[in-house]
């Protein structure tokens, strides 16, 4: 939580480019996909999720990049289909 805490933060001062958020947005997004990561009670859940939240609104216009949006895209499509095979 203190790293999506801090990565808020350092996106609001700045927003992050689209090669950074290449490596960063996973996470968020599997902390979202998950609903939250190591979280021991449901408050910690919820702030991982409204920080990821926030993360993400404060980069829409990077996010539109259509290079990030493809990569991304095809990330979560192999990251989905193992896990579809992992559990068979």
């Amino acid at each position: 939580m203190r790293l999506l805490y801090r990565l808020r933060v350092s996106g609001e001062q700045r927003p992050f480019d689209t090669t950074s958020l290449f490596y960063i947005l996973p996470m968020v997004l599997l902390t979202m996909n998950k609903g939250g990561l190591g979280a021991a009670s449901q408050d910690e859940v919820d702030e991982q999720i409204v920080l990821a939240l926030d993360f993400i609104a404060f980069h829409t216009q990077v996010c539109m990049s259509s290079y990030l949006y493809h990569s991304l895209s095809w990330s979560l499509t192999k990251t989905r289909r193992q896990s579809a095979l992992a559990t068979r």
